[in-house]
């Protein structure tokens, strides 16, 4: 069951499209990340969904409601829809508590019902004890949970996050994108998440949107988008990747073998035809290349590399080598210093060949 229907969504300002006749659905439980460049459309789709702003064209429906289409547009608070603000949208005069119980206020909840409510969903977001402070005393994080719980208290059946963990350091980002994930399951919601960061996209979605300049590039698990990109573009924008272009010199209906410059041969597994003689690109994500051990007779897409560049990141370095007079990306756990020769192997089923 879809609990948020975007059909044909098109936002114009001006001359620019902001949004280009985009369709998705969000089903119940699920949580839909958007990831995407800064100006692809991401925040103003949010913004759409939230009525925020009214859409030029096309229908969004919420829950079985239509909230927004030509001549009709539904206000913000009759929506059911719950919203975490990047800036989070604490009231800074009013300690967490009033924050939290406003909403239920506005709805005439009686004193009693609404403490019930506060003191039940705090608790869940591990802030009981904290129903007295103000947002100024609070860190990053918490406030960031009292920003939630805001939102959960209400029950909504579908929650909206503008790109709630961007003012966050790295350390506690990482921590509260797992946190935030884990609370958004346990209160059983429905979620748009929006965010430039690809890490948090792929650590946080059921599902994932990347756009590009108001189109929608690709629909996928994290893993499908990771693994199989739907062209250049994804390929690029999600995580780090290696670009090599052949011509395919043998085919079958499994795999195929490239010829990259003048020397270098590298065997793909396929999933589609591949005519002789044609030209690909062919995208190459670092644990697709293993570096060390000894050549290996026959051994499939095996090179002779130097390293060019180690960023040690302690569980694993980044390697930058140079295969052959191509420059390609690397993650191993292997003590390699710069300018030192060492064997790599490129995993055949790991090249997904892309269109540009």
């Amino acid at each position: 069951m879809a609990v948020l229907k975007v059909e044909n969504l098109t936002k114009v300002f001006g001359a620019t499209r902001a949004i280009d006749n985009i369709s998705f659905d969000v089903e119940l439980g699920d949580i839909m990340v958007i990831v995407g460049g800064s100006g692809c459309g991401k925040t103003t789709t949010l913004r759409c969904i939230a009525g925020l702003e009214d859409p030029t064209d096309g229908v969004i429906t919420v829950d079985g409601k239509v909230v927004a289409a030509p001549g009709r547009s539904v206000p913000p608070e009759q929506r059911g829809i719950g919203m975490v603000f990047q800036s989070y949208a604490l009231w800074p005069h009013r300690t967490v508590f009033e924050n939290v119980a406003y909403g239920l206020q506005r709805r005439n909840l009686s004193a009693d019902a609404a403490r019930e409510k506060v003191t039940g969903i705090l608790k869940q977001v591990g802030l009981s004890g904290f129903e007295d402070r103000y947002p100024s005393t609070l860190s990053g994080g918490q406030q960031q949970r009292v920003a939630l719980a805001r939102s959960a208290v209400l029950q909504p059946r579908l929650l909206l996050l503008d790109e709630p963990l961007s003012n966050l350091d790295a350390k506690l980002r990482e921590q509260m994108r797992d946190e935030l994930r884990e609370m958004i399951k346990m209160f059983g919601m429905t979620a748009v998440h929006i965010t430039h960061d690809q890490a948090e996209a792929m650590a946080l979605a059921d599902t994932m949107i990347c756009m590009r300049s108001g189109r929608i590039e690709q629909v996928g698990s994290p893993r499908e988008i990771y693994r199989t990109p739907a062209n250049f573009y994804v390929a690029d924008f999600i995580g780090a990747c290696s670009f090599l272009t052949g011509v395919a010199v043998e085919t079958d209906d499994e795999s195929s073998t490239f010829l990259i410059g003048d020397a270098m041969r590298l065997r793909v597994r396929t999933r589609a035809p591949v005519q002789p003689g044609s030209k690909s690109v062919m995208a190459i994500r670092p644990d697709g290349i293993q570096i060390g051990g000894a050549m290996e007779a026959n051994a499939e897409n095996q090179f002779t590399a130097t390293t060019l560049r180690e960023t040690f990141l302690g569980s694993h370095s980044e390697y930058l080598l140079d295969v052959g007079g191509h420059r390609l990306k690397a993650d191993s756990s292997a003590d390699l210093t710069v300018g030192q020769a060492c064997r790599v192997r490129i995993d055949p089923a790991k090249i997904v060949l892309v269109p540009g």
